[in-house]
């Protein structure tokens, strides 16, 4: 389900509900942890400011936010802003 979010409801009409359920969705299986944080990925590189509101606010465990940032950093299709905003974080 979280790769069909991914690929078919990253759209403005989503983003804020798909945000509010996965800060809401606490799993611990790895597979579960980086879909999420492939997603979130995804949303970066369409939703920068936002993406990195969330995740400066977000009540995500540390091992996730770690992924997501990983995911980011290796993506070519993130902002290089928001790139150096969360290395300085």
């Amino acid at each position: 389900g979280l790769v069909l979010i991914k690929n078919y409801f990253l759209l403005d009409e989503y983003i804020d509900g798909i945000l509010a359920i996965f800060e809401g969705l606490q799993r611990e299986e790895y597979t579960v942890k980086m879909a999420m944080a492939w997603t979130i990925a995804e949303a970066a590189s369409k939703y920068p400011e936002k993406i990195a509101r969330f995740l400066s606010d977000c009540d995500l465990d540390r091992e996730l936010i770690s992924m997501t940032r990983s995911k980011i950093f290796s993506s070519r299709r993130v902002d290089e802003r928001l790139k150096k905003a969360l290395k300085a974080k």
